[in-house]
């Protein structure tokens, strides 16, 4: 088989660890080094070159956002910085240099990564400096950024993970240092090269995004829990989802304490989808917490990821345990282990409908559950059966059969006797049209 060109766009000591790394392991690429002096010039390297290239890698986040940003490009990774590369900085500049780890200012990093990684240190961050990611941010105001602040003694030292910026700051003689990626993170960074490549051979909405929370884990140390204690948590949670993600031959990461991410294929998905609901089971009982798994098929992994972000939200809104999966089309899929399972659609281009719906004050997903329902079951659609079904009360219910009525949605085909005393219930068809 060909081997894929991936264009490396960086500074020139992480690209020959690339390349280092590359020769090391079997994995069928071929290495197109695009050197840069400054962050800078990354735009012009991926415009010069986007002809000779298959995938392109960044070697940092804000580089491999400038051109997403720009459109330029389609197929594109880039290194991650780990909480643990992150933790080996502060832990040289504490314990080698002596600097005291509450006065540091940092660039172009996540903030969430930050707080988590000095909360899991159990080292004070209120007086830590960061400069977030912006795309319009240029070389010198990420200096300035630093030099200020160590200037003005707000900070004893500085972390960046730009190799210009880390130059530039030595020669200054500012106390500096670099965040720098691992050999972990550009082997993790390969392996998701290679899968998304072997999925390109599949048909179109076969890449699948897992998206798993396990609600309020990371806040259990604010809870009389110590941070070793949540972390064995978190880390017996992750043994079970790896478990999971290689019987769907998946590619995993972590994105926090709590928060797991699983790359595979709609086609594993669904074959294991029994394993799906025993893997939500075993996490609810191991962490005595919410836990919700949201699933998004696309036809790229950046739309398989938007569908996954929607399915999450959703199956949070559902208060948890429940997996929840959007496709390509829009559909959402519910699954339970009640034996519960729903499949809708979240949006739609009939105007008129949209029209009738917001008059009705009944959304999309609502309609096209009870539409559903209605398909898959011989249960007479009455208020208390929409209620016991979408899990709401008979009063919302009867709202919203009364509203899709009054609008031409929904028509009263019939009563029903309750069997306790009471008036008889009226029976509702579901207009598709």
């Amino acid at each position: 088989m060909k081997k894929k060109r991936i264009g490396v766009v960086g500074p020139e000591d992480t690209q020959k660890l690339v390349s280092q790394v590359l020769e090391d392991t079997k994995y069928n690429l071929e290495v197109i080094p695009l050197q840069y002096s400054s962050f800078e010039e990354t735009i012009e390297i991926v415009k010069k070159n986007s002809a000779m290239v298959d995938i392109w890698l960044f070697t940092g986040e804000m580089t491999y956002n400038m051109v997403k940003e720009k459109g330029l490009i389609e197929n594109g990774y880039f290194l991650e910085l780990s909480g643990m590369s992150l933790s080996t900085v502060l832990l040289d500049i504490a314990y080698n240099f002596g600097y005291k780890l509450e006065r540091v200012s940092f660039d172009t990093i996540s903030e969430n990564e930050l707080l988590e990684t000095y909360q899991d240190l159990s080292i004070e961050s209120s007086q830590t400096q960061l400069l977030p990611f912006v795309s319009s941010l240029t070389h010198q105001e990420i200096v300035s950024f630093h030099t200020s602040l160590y200037e003005q003694k707000k900070v004893d030292v500085c972390v960046t993970a730009l190799h210009s910026v880390y130059q530039e700051l030595q020669k200054r003689q500012v106390p500096s240092f670099r965040l720098a990626p691992t050999r972990t993170s550009i082997l993790r960074a390969f392996d998701r090269i290679t899968k998304n490549g072997q999925l390109s051979h599949f048909k179109k909405a076969q890449i699948a995004v897992v998206m798993i929370q396990v609600d309020e884990l990371f806040h259990l140390k604010g809870e009389g829990l110590m941070a070793y204690d949540v972390h064995q948590l978190n880390l017996k949670c992750q043994e079970i989802i790896l478990d999971y993600t290689r019987k769907i031959f998946g590619s995993f990461s972590q994105k926090g304490v709590g928060t797991f991410t699983i790359f595979s294929t709609r086609g594993e998905i669904e074959a294991n989808e029994l394993s799906g609901l025993n893997l939500l089971e075993k996490l609810r009982i191991l962490s005595n917490l919410t836990v919700s798994i949201g699933i998004g098929y696309g036809t790229t992994s950046f739309s398989a990821e938007k569908h996954a972000s929607l399915a999450q939200y959703h199956a949070q809104q559902k208060n948890g345990h429940i997996i929840v999966t959007v496709d390509e089309q829009g559909k959402i899929h519910e699954l339970s282990n009640q034996d519960t399972s729903f499949v809708y659609g979240y949006r739609t281009e009939n105007e008129d409908l949209s029209n009738r719906l917001e008059k009705a004050g009944v959304n999309i997903s609502t309609f096209n559950k009870l539409l559903y329902i209605q398909s898959q079951s011989s249960v007479s659609l009455t208020a208390s059966s929409v209620a016991e079904q979408l899990e709401m009360t008979s009063r919302n219910a009867r709202r919203i059969l009364l509203g899709l009525e009054k609008h031409g949605l929904a028509k009263i085909i019939g009563q029903e006797t309750p069997l306790t005393k009471g008036r008889p219930r009226s029976i509702y068809t579901i207009l598709s049209s």
